[in-house]
């Protein structure tokens, strides 16, 4: 991807009338407390992105992927 792209990442619940929150971690400092998020990177570089969530007593992180954004 490029510099200012658009890249949304979209959390997907499995099981219904369960109240669960969701934090992405965009990998550059930015953390965004929605199901689905819209990242913008503005600088060249490598990128992890986690989803962290937490529902009751329960919580966890799971890696999304490695973003590669070029100039």
């Amino acid at each position: 991807m490029q510099v200012n792209e658009l890249l949304t990442f979209t959390a997907f619940q499995s099981v219904a009338n369960v109240q669960v929150t969701y934090v992405f971690d965009h990998g550059d400092g930015t953390l965004d407390q929605t199901a689905q998020s819209n990242a913008f990177y503005t600088s060249p570089g490598f990128y992890e992105v986690r989803l962290n969530w937490a529902s009751g007593s329960q919580s966890g992180s799971t890696f999304c992927g490695t973003v590669t954004v070029q100039p």
